[in-house]
């Protein structure tokens, strides 16, 4: 595993490589730190070199009352393809998880609650905006700042 720290824009930005051979059993990066603002997005950019089942999971509220959002987008950045705030009912920290996730190179973002990633002219949190975006409505509510992300790959059973 490679990782790169990169920082520009304000952005907190991760680079991160899964590599392995189909017989690698798991492999975890993790990540925590104080999001400067409740608008600031915590990226990391990974890229699976085959096959896995995928989970991004947030300790964020759990160890620190931060109510954290999920997102995982293709490598551009520009295709949403999934989306978690609350794990469950009195749990607000955040889980995605995925079987059988294709190799290729992907984006994971981390916000505040209350940040939503937009589709120009569609309904999107009971507002139409006008623009494909953030919507940068993130708020701490007085909560904790502090966030922990993980994400884990292991090797999918394709045969």
């Amino acid at each position: 595993m490679k990782i790169n720290m990169l920082s520009k824009f304000g952005l907190l930005a991760v680079t991160a490589f899964f590599v392995g051979s189909a017989s690698l059993m798991a492999s975890t990066i993790s990540f925590s730190g104080t999001l400067p603002n409740p608008n600031a997005l915590f990226e990391v950019q990974f890229t699976l070199s085959t096959a896995s089942d995928l989970t991004l999971h947030t300790s964020s509220w759990a160890s620190g009352n931060f109510d954290p959002v999920l997102w995982l987008f293709d490598s551009t950045g520009a295709t949403q393809l999934a989306e978690n705030d609350d794990t469950g009912v009195g749990n607000y920290d955040s889980t995605i998880s995925l079987t059988s996730f294709a190799a290729g190179t992907y984006l994971a973002v981390m916000s505040s609650f209350d940040q939503h990633w937009c589709v120009a002219n569609t309904i999107c949190n009971g507002t139409v905006y006008g623009n494909t975006g953030w919507t940068y409505n993130g708020n701490f509510f007085g909560r904790g700042t502090g966030y922990a992300l993980s994400i884990t790959a292991t090797a999918a059973n394709t045969p």
